[in-house]
């Protein structure tokens, strides 16, 4: 610090520019326009700064490559288990579907889905024939019988 402040005084700025001059000399390398791509100079760069730094010390550019390196394993994990769970949710599927059929083989017998459409066919069947008959005729005419008849059930003589 005693040296610092001897140099700075400004008595001896003759011997500072001296050990600047001395300092730029120790870098041997010329400073130049980088030949090569960008990335490739970042990447000089990053590892010159790299080798440079305090143990304890992590540049930014090792960070992120730290963090893109653990985002990809963790996409990796990501994806072998959700393709465990398409595969899991597979056998579910066709485990009901298997059930489905027996228990529509044991229900029914044999040929079980033919014989659900026959009676999904009958009955479409019947209930168009209903709507096409003339019930409200007949309705209003059988209906004060049932209600009397209804009437003589309920009240007791």
């Amino acid at each position: 610090m005693h040296k610092r402040e001897e140099m700075t005084s400004g008595s001896d700025i003759g011997s500072l520019n001296e050990e600047l001059q001395n300092a730029q000399s120790l870098d041997a390398e010329p400073v130049g326009h980088p030949t090569g791509t960008f990335d490739e100079t970042s990447q000089e760069i990053g590892d010159e700064v790299e080798e440079n730094a305090p143990l304890d010390y992590v540049s930014a550019n090792v960070e992120l490559r730290l963090r893109y390196s653990d985002t990809q394993v963790e996409l990796e994990i990501l994806r072998d288990r959700l393709a465990r769970i398409k595969d899991d949710v597979a056998q579910i599927v066709q485990a009901r579907v298997e059930w489905a059929d027996a228990s529509a083989h044991a229900q029914l017998g044999n040929y079980p889905w033919a014989k659900l459409v026959g009676a999904m066919a009958a009955s479409f069947v019947a209930t168009k024939a209903l709507r096409a008959l003339p019930l409200a005729a007949a309705g209003s005419a059988v209906l004060p019988l049932v209600i009397s008849a209804l009437q003589r059930k309920a009240v007791p003589r």
